[in-house]
């Protein structure tokens, strides 16, 4: 299935986080209008150019949802208003953060919950914060984005660049694109469970880097304010597992979780076979760390320790043994227990 992604657009201001749930306030839940446009000038009193664009309303094109001409199918923003056969509807989504907004209760939450079932680039972003990756502000915290980037599986991506010549979102947006488009858009759009997604743009191959980091900034401003961030070593940042968690629907949570981060001898398999050299040796240190990562187990311990912890008692409960190891490089970074002569190590997982 080939699905394509407009450009993501969010309210204008960073700091103006009601905009959308006042938008959304002024509309009845039933909208008897033929087009986005019509919407936009009957309802929100949009002015509208002679080409039928909305005016200086960018962040009222994000609040739809999909839309579909025969055969192209192309999902444009959050899925706070979709189509009917009687002109627009608001979603379940929409009437439930506007409940909680008219209740001044934490509808934050419901909106920061809505742009993590549905954006699709900021569920890229999730995936990448929640298992294993870690964001790097190169001119400090929250700051010029264009040059913040996103480490993954020994990786850099300019995740809010609007270069094409470099690493950057679409990359990250194709590593795991059945995972990104999630559950909520399967069955909105009624699609197979095993049945292949590919992303593609509105007009070109590429989906659109336009405006970049003016737009996709907004809801990592947004996780900021519900104190979603956390900061690990050297200003390097990932998302609070144990907050999210706290905050959002299990389901919510559990669709941006990958499969092999449940299980950690999965994890490990996989991060040996990415980093060993043809002998079978990987450098326990790397390893160890990217490990770690991934598992966000809650302990105390800096990363030597767990290292130290993780393999001893691993091979204790007989998960795994040490077949063979050796002195590496300075580069190879510390061995099990500082010896010099485990820096690179060979193992056997007992299943």
């Amino acid at each position: 299935m080939i699905i394509k992604i407009g450009t993501d657009r969010f309210w204008v201001r960073a700091s103006n986080l009601e905009r959308w749930a006042e938008l959304l306030s002024s509309l009845p839940e039933k909208i008897l209008s033929k087009s986005k446009k019509d919407m936009a000038k009957d309802y929100l009193y949009y002015k509208v150019d002679e080409e039928g664009r909305i005016i200086h309303a960018d962040e009222v094109y994000g609040l739809f949802g999909v839309e579909k001409v025969k055969s192209s199918l192309t999902i444009v923003g959050c899925n706070f208003i979709k189509r009917n056969e009687e002109g627009y509807v608001l979603t379940e989504g929409a009437v439930k953060l506007l409940n909680q907004y008219k209740n001044h209760e934490k509808w934050e939450k419901t909106l920061a919950e809505q742009l993590l079932k549905y954006s699709l680039r900021v569920r890229t972003l999730a995936l990448a914060l929640l298992n294993g990756g870690t964001m790097c502000f190169e001119k400090g915290y929250m700051k010029d984005f264009i040059t913040t980037s996103i480490h993954y599986e020994n990786k850099k991506y300019y995740v809010f660049s609007s270069k094409p010549q470099e690493v950057n979102i679409n990359h990250l947006l194709n590593t795991y694109p059945s995972k990104v488009l999630g559950p909520y858009w399967r069955e909105e759009l009624d699609l197979l469970e095993g049945e292949e997604i590919k992303f593609q743009g509105i007009n070109k191959e590429e989906p659109s880097l336009g405006s970049m980091s003016t737009y996709l900034k907004i809801p990592m401003m947004l996780f900021d304010y519900l104190g979603w961030m956390k900061e690990g070593e050297e200003g390097k940042y990932t998302f609070d597992k144990q907050r999210m968690r706290k905050d959002i629907d299990a389901r919510v949570f559990e669709s941006l979780i990958l499969d092999d981060v449940l299980n950690e001898i999965e994890v490990l398999k996989a991060l040996i076979l990415n980093h060993s050299d043809a002998r079978g040796f990987f450098p326990l240190e790397l390893v160890g760390c990217l490990l770690n990562d991934k598992l966000d187990r809650e302990n105390d311990r800096n990363d030597d320790q767990w290292i130290d912890h993780y393999f001893i008692t691993g091979i204790h409960k007989g998960l795994f043994k040490i077949l063979d190891h050796e002195q590496g490089q300075p580069r190879h970074g510390r061995g099990l227990f500082g010896k010099k002569d485990y820096q690179l190590i060979k193992l056997e997982i007992i299943n």
